[in-house]
């Protein structure tokens, strides 16, 4: 498992930012500076709809809501990219993050 260099992703995300200006849609993200800056900056920060603003819990009170399987995940222990990093700080492993939306969006 290899992750995608933010190089490559911001092309993606243009077109993504474009496809949904055309079709009259928005952006959504959950909560962060570094996703709506990134909007911003490729000129399609009107598109941006955040989550939380809408009443979706922040991040860390969807770790607590996981089932037990996901909050194992979440505590570092399966993560293989980002696990070692729990030692020196908050670290939200972008997996686990989509993996917590999901379980909010479809079980709780």
């Amino acid at each position: 498992l290899r992750d995608l260099p933010q190089q490559d992703a911001e092309p993606i995300l243009l077109r993504l930012c474009q496809e949904a200006e055309r079709s009259n849609r928005k952006i959504a993200y959950k909560g962060g500076t570094f996703e709506i800056r990134m909007l911003q900056r490729l000129g399609y920060g009107h598109l941006a709809v955040n989550l939380e603003s809408m009443g979706c819990p922040k991040v860390d009170t969807l770790m607590k809501q996981l089932p037990a399987d996901a909050r194992t995940l979440s505590e570092g222990r399966r993560c293989e990219r980002h696990g070692h990093l729990k030692k020196v700080g908050i670290v939200n492993c972008p997996r686990l993050e989509v993996t917590a939306f999901y379980f909010y969006l479809f079980y709780l």
